[in-house]
């Protein structure tokens, strides 16, 4: 699953040897991926151009590329497990289904052993799934690894099979398996009282149902919304509108229920059908993907999500996670096309394409994410959200006075200012900030706090500020203090505590907050230069340098290097340094509204 490591001598080898592609054929270059590559007659110089894009783009995270170059290897080359494996990878990760479906048989069929092998084993007993194949998914679920997920996997989709053949007995004998463990327990009680009202047992269905989702072991809101949709099937709407009453209080008017609860009460049916076995098994695989998403487990995220359309695609809860977690790995332009696949008759669209708006954002695509903005705007010219959003880019690319504009649009169209609004004053301030004008800037950060009193953001940027001007300082330290208990793994956050430590002499624990800014943002040049600055004051010379010539490889204004260099040169114990005075470690990407 990891690119190869030998890549760059790989590219070397190439480069040399591409102006002679006989010299593969007579003296080819010995090592595990040649004898994985070999053709049958011998001829390698046509493949290997097609092989380095594959790894590069395998190499850069851009799953399409890599399953465009593999797919063809493979199509040249499908003796070769090396190839298939990648080839079948590379698929599920970009998304191309069908291409993965066809080389999973391939692979589950192999010897083969490892992560690929087990994703393909799964893969093919789903197809069978999706066909309808019950007696032949029993059978491939025996013949399968019991490795990964299977414990989970193995009996509820055994067990889905049998309730699709109306078996209620096999279905709760296999149901059994999931008795020792207590997570595990709790998702076969709810998948029963799914599998009860699919086979119509009705009114079992309906006791299963009400026991579940009254009880502690309640781990999902889908079984709510499942039980209310099936009340309402049953003639039952005023008990179905209690119910959802009940569970809007016990979780705190959630948006999903009102959401999902409005839309079966209308007669229209939840958006995810789970009491079918297509839509039974790809909640399963949802549920394991969201779980994965939480952990930061990104990459395998991706995959189950992925498996889960297979069986059910375009449910807008995959193409929301799905774009989630390739945000997370960095993969915007990716994470773009999966939120722009939710349909505007969708409730979540709007949500979508905000995402979207900020995936391509991030992905450096501004002309696009501002058409998009603008085209809302004519929608809706008084949308405060997108005022702000147009303001948040005007800011990024530093045209303060035009983003000033936008935000004073926004607040002046607000007729009643909530907690919610507290990033519209935040982001104003922080244009007056990088305007210098600061009395400004403090009344807009001290309205978003007075909005929002515990965000971490303004916590953190007001605080800093005040140390950077040298007032306030007890409270500046405070409120960061705060912000660092919300957000401990915040570098930029650590950093404004490092500093808030170093400017009032405390030189020891400013060390110690800025290596753990460094640990959680190593590339930041001025978290670099902070730290380089805290080791010099406590007499760890060689470090402190060492940190400024790590600062230097990053992006600093010109006068910024200047100082730096002037460090490298004299440190810090001569009269050229002071004075000095270090820009703030607050970037404007890091401020866009969460």
């Amino acid at each position: 699953m990891k690119v190869f490591t030998k890549l760059i001598a790989l590219t070397i080898i190439l480069a040399g040897c591409a102006s002679d592609g006989a010299k593969f054929s007579k003296n080819p270059v010995v090592g595990p991926w040649y004898s994985e590559f070999k053709t049958v007659d011998e001829d390698l110089a046509p493949r290997f151009g097609p092989f380095l894009q594959a790894m590069l783009a395998q190499h850069d995270y851009d799953h399409l590329g890599a399953a465009k170059h593999y797919l063809y290897l493979h199509q040249h080359n499908p003796n070769s497990r090396f190839v298939t494996e990648r080839a079948f990878f590379q698929s599920l990760m970009a998304g191309r289904m069908d291409e993965a479906s066809k080389l999973a048989g391939t692979l589950a069929e192999s010897d083969a052993k490892g992560v690929e092998v087990d994703l393909a084993h799964l893969l093919t007993i789903l197809d069978s799934f999706k066909k309808q194949k019950w007696a032949q998914v029993r059978e491939e679920i025996k013949a399968s690894p019991q490795g990964g997920f299977s414990h989970i996997f193995a009996p509820l989709l055994t067990a889905w099979s049998y309730a699709a053949e109306k078996n209620l007995g096999e279905v709760k004998y296999t149901l059994k398996a999931l008795g020792d463990n207590p997570v595990l327990v709790n998702m076969g009680a709810e998948h029963y009282a799914y599998m009860l009202d699919y086979m119509g047992h009705t009114e079992e269905a309906l006791k299963a149902y009400n026991e579940y989702v009254h009880s502690d072991k309640l781990i999902s809101l889908q079984p709510v919304i499942a039980y209310a949709s099936a009340l309402t099937s049953a003639g039952r709407l005023q008990d179905a509108r209690q119910l959802l009453s009940i569970m809007m209080k016990r979780f705190g008017n959630n948006a999903y229920l009102l959401r999902e609860g409005l839309s079966v009460t209308k007669g229209n049916g939840p958006s995810r059908n789970v009491r079918s076995p297509l839509g039974g098994a790809s909640f399963v695989l949802y549920r394991l993907a969201s779980e994965l998403s939480q952990s930061r487990s990104h990459e395998a995220a991706v995959i189950y999500v992925r498996i889960a359309s297979f069986l059910t695609p375009s449910l807008t809860d995959h193409h929301l996670l799905l774009g989630s977690s390739l945000s997370e790995m960095k993969l915007h332009t990716a994470a773009a096309y999966a939120y722009a696949a939710v349909p505007t008759t969708d409730p979540m669209h709007s949500l979508a394409q905000d995402r979207m708006i900020r995936s391509l954002r991030a992905a450096g695509k501004s002309d696009e994410a501002l058409n998009l903005i603008l085209a809302k705007l004519r929608e809706n010219p008084n949308n405060r959200h997108y005022l702000i959003m147009l303001g948040d880019m005007q800011r990024e690319q530093q045209e303060f006075q035009t983003s000033l504009a936008y935000y004073d649009r926004a607040i002046a169209i607000g007729i009643e200012i909530g907690r919610e609004d507290w990033f519209s004053y935040f982001a104003r301030g922080v244009s007056y900030e990088q305007m210098d004008k600061l009395a400004l800037a403090e009344a807009d950060f001290l309205n978003a706090l007075r909005l929002n009193p515990t965000e971490p953001n303004v916590l953190n940027y007001l605080g800093y500020s005040w140390i950077d001007q040298g007032k306030n300082f007890k409270q500046a330290h405070q409120m960061i203090l705060k912000a660092v208990k919300a957000r401990p793994e915040d570098g930029f956050i650590l950093d404004s505590l490092g500093w808030a430590y170093y400017v009032t002499g405390d030189y020891e624990n400013a060390v110690k907050n800025l290596e753990q800014a460094v640990k959680y943002e190593p590339t930041d040049p001025t978290i670099n230069q902070h730290l380089g600055d805290a080791y010099w004051r406590v007499g760890r010379h060689i470090e402190a340098r060492f940190q400024w010539r790590h600062a230097l490889d990053g992006a600093l204004e010109p006068t910024e290097r200047i100082l730096v260099e002037n460090k490298l040169e004299f440190g810090l114990s001569t009269k050229k340094n002071v004075s000095q005075k270090v820009n703030g470690s607050i970037k404007p990407q890091s401020l866009n509204k969460s």
